[in-house]
C-alpha cells in the first residue's frame, strides 16, 4: 500500500474497489488488526490500533471486529453451528450457549437446517453464510468482507448483499473489497484501490 488515506463513517457501508493484486485485502487486514502496517497510523474511533499490544488487537478482533475471509476459513469436520462459535469457546461458552448463539444466527442465515453439516456438505453460498454467521456471533460494530461474492453464484452472492444492506440498516460499519462493479452492493461509497494506491473514479 502507498499512502493510503481512508476515513469510514460508523454505520456506513464502504466498497473497496480494485483489480486482484491491488492492495485490497492486504488493506482489509490492517483495518482488521490481523497485520501490522511498517509505517502510517490506523484509528477505530479515538483509539491508535497501531499502538496496541498483540493481546489488545486479539481482543479486539474477538469484540470489536468482525472478518469474513474470501476462502471461508472453515474448520473441515466441524459441524456449521461449531464453526460459528468458535471464538466462543476461548471465551469459555458453554457448549449450550454456543448451540443457541449459532442456532439464532443460522436461523436468520436460512440455514437451520444445515446447523449439523460440516463444511464438506455445504455449497458455497452456504459455506459463506456460515463464515458471515461467525464474523457476526461476537455482535461487532465493524465487519469487513473480502471478496465476499467471487466464489458463490448469483443467487447466494444476491443474497450475501440483502444480508449486507439489512446489517447496514442496524447501524452496522461494513468495509467489502471486491474487483467487479456490482450494483447490488449497499454501498454508500465506492474508492477504487490499484497497484496499492488509491485512485479516483477507478
Amino acid at each position: 500500500l502507498r499512502d493510503v488515506s481512508l476515513t469510514v463513517e460508523p454505520g456506513s457501508c464502504t466498497v473497496i474497489r480494485g483489480p486482484s493484486g491491488s492492495g485490497k485485502t492486504t488493506l482489509l487486514a490492517l483495518l482488521g488488526g490481523m497485520d501490522r502496517p511498517t509505517r502510517g497510523r490506523i484509528f477505530l474511533g479515538d483509539k491508535e490500533m497501531t499502538r496496541f499490544s498483540d493481546a489488545a488487537l486479539s481482543r479486539l478482533r474477538r469484540t470489536r471486529l468482525g472478518f469474513v475471509f474470501q476462502d471461508f476459513r472453515l474448520l473441515p469436520g466441524l459441524a456449521a453451528w461449531e464453526n460459528v462459535t468458535v471464538s466462543l469457546v476461548v471465551q469459555g461458552a458453554s457448549r449450550r450457549h454456543r448451540r443457541d448463539a449459532a442456532r439464532r444466527l443460522l436461523d436468520r442465515l436460512g440455514l437451520e437446517e444445515r446447523a449439523d453439516h460440516p463444511p464438506e456438505e455445504l455449497s458455497g453460498g452456504e459455506q459463506q453464510r456460515v463464515a458471515l454467521a461467525r464474523a457476526l456471533v461476537n455482535d461487532p460494530e465493524v465487519l469487513l468482507l473480502d471478496e465476499p461474492t467471487s466464489n458463490i453464484d448469483a443467487r447466494s452472492a444476491s443474497a450475501v448483499w440483502d444480508l449486507l444492506a439489512g446489517l447496514k440498516r442496524e447501524g452496522k460499519t461494513i468495509l467489502v473489497s471486491s474487483h467487479a462493479a456490482d450494483g447490488s452492493a449497499p454501498a454508500d461509497r465506492v474508492v477504487h484501490l490499484n497497484r496499492g494506491a488509491l485512485v479516483p473514479g477507478g
